[in-house]
């Protein structure tokens, strides 16, 4: 088993030339290439640094999630924090804090000034508030 952890990285959300927000994985500095191939070869845990609401669909879909026992998303935590939560040393807790977007094409339709809870069924796949333990 893998246990992979993600830390996308992204511009500032607001950059001066106004050019459209990319928060797809392949655009956050993710090999995306690499993460596939690895996934394809072993069942894993993937753990997502979500300083912002990125878009996994490009490792994690319909055609790939079969190949993931679980996803957790991280805020900033240390490395032996993720680890207690694995093995077990700890039981995870807490809640989204935003909704992430499905792919980058709801990003590209969503409606301005409305919170990604509120876009429809269509756009999430993290829910704002969503979280479990065990």
């Amino acid at each position: 088993m893998i246990l992979l952890w993600i830390k996308p990285a992204i511009r500032p959300l607001f950059p001066a030339d106004d050019s459209p927000l990319q928060v797809n994985l392949s655009n956050t500095a993710i090999n995306v290439d690499y993460v596939n191939q690895l996934t394809a070869k072993k069942t894993t845990i993937l753990a997502v640094n979500y300083s912002n609401p990125f878009a996994i669909d490009e490792i994690y879909n319909e055609n790939t999630k079969n190949r993931f026992v679980g996803v957790l998303g991280t805020f900033g935590i240390e490395s032996e924090a993720l680890l207690d939560i694995v093995t077990g040393k700890v039981n995870p807790s807490g809640k989204m804090p935003f909704t992430t977007p499905i792919n980058q094409a709801a990003v590209e339709k969503n409606k301005e000034d409305v919170p990604g809870y509120n876009e429809g069924a269509e756009y999430p796949l993290f829910k704002f508030g969503e979280g479990l333990t065990y």
